[in-house]
C-alpha cells in the first residue's frame, strides 16, 4: 500500500521528536514543515492534528502548535501508567517468554552494562555526548523488548508516545549519577532473571521500585530544565 502524503508526514514528525530534533515546548512551523519534506501545507495540518490527538503535540490558541511540554502532574501520570503496563507485560512474559526473547532482553542489558562501567562514577548532569545518547538508546531497547512480550500493539504504541512525550534528554545530557544507573542495570538483570524462574510473585514489586526510579529522575530533568528556563526568563529582563 502507498504511503499517504499525510502518513509521511506523520512519521517524519514522530522521528525528529524521537532523535531529539524537536523537544517539548518547541513550536511546530507547517512552512518548515512542508519544505523540508517535500510536501504541501494540508498534509503537514493533517499530521500534526493527528499529534494532537495523542497528546504529543498542543494547540495554543493564537501562537500555534508545540511539542507538549509535560508538568510535573502528568509525568506522574505517564509513570503511572507505564507501571501498569510494563508490570502487565512482565506478568505475560514470564508465563510466555521465549528463549530467543529472554536472549534479546539479555544481550541489550549486556550492552548496557558495558556503556554504565565507563561511567560509573560520574555525576548527574555530567553523563553527556555519544555515552549518554547510548545509554537512553538503549534502555528503551530493553524497555520496549519487554513490553512486545505482552504481544499487544497497542501497548508498544503507547510506549512509543510515552517515549516521545517524556523525552528531555535532547540536549544529550543525563541527570542521574553512573551509580543510579548501576542500580538500573541490576533490575533488569533481575527482571530477567524473574522471567526465567516463572517468578511472578515479586515482578510486580520490582518493576513498581524500577519505574518509580525512573519517574523520580524524570522528574529532576523536568525541575533541572525549569531551573535554566527561569535563569533565562531573568536575563531576558534585565
Amino acid at each position: 500500500m502507498t504511503e499517504s502524503l499525510k502518513e509521511k508526514a506523520y512519521k517524519h514528525i514522530r522521528k525528529m521528536l524521537g532523535e531529539g530534533k524537536l523537544g517539548p515546548g518547541d513550536r511546530l512551523s507547517n512552512r518548515a514543515l512542508a519544505k523540508e519534506i517535500g510536501i504541501s501545507f494540508i498534509p503537514i495540518r493533517e499530521a500534526i492534528s493527528q499529534l494532537v490527538s495523542e497528546g504529543i503535540v498542543i494547540q495554543q490558541s493564537g501562537l500555534g502548535f508545540f511539542v507538549a511540554n509535560p508538568d510535573v502532574s502528568e509525568i506522574n501520570e505517564i509513570y503511572g501508567l507505564r507501571e501498569a503496563l510494563e508490570t502487565y507485560a512482565a506478568q505475560k512474559a514470564v508465563l510466555f517468554a521465549t528463549e530467543v526473547q529472554i536472549q534479546t532482553l539479555q544481550e541489550i542489558n549486556n550492552q548496557y552494562a558495558v556503556m554504565v562501567g565507563q561511567i560509573v562514577d560520574l555525576k548527574p548532569g555530567e553523563i553527556m555526548g555519544e555515552v549518554a545518547e547510548n545509554i537512553i538508546k538503549l534502555d528503551r531497547q530493553f524497555h520496549l523488548a519487554l513490553i512486545s512480550m505482552a504481544g499487544n500493539k497497542r501497548m508498544v504504541k503507547i510506549f512509543h508516545d510515552f517515549h516521545l512525550v517524556t523525552r528531555f534528554h535532547r540536549r544529550r545530557k543525563i541527570y542521574t549519577s553512573g551509580r543510579r544507573l548501576v542500580t538500573a542495570m541490576n533490575e533488569h538483570n533481575q527482571i530477567i532473571e524473574l522471567i526465567k524462574n516463572k517468578n511472578t510473585a515479586d515482578m510486580s514489586q520490582l518493576i513498581h521500585k524500577h519505574i518509580d526510579s525512573g519517574r523520580q529522575t524524570m522528574l529532576d530533568v523536568y525541575n533541572e530544565h525549569k531551573k535554566e528556563q527561569d535563569i533565562g526568563n531573568d536575563f531576558f529582563e534585565y
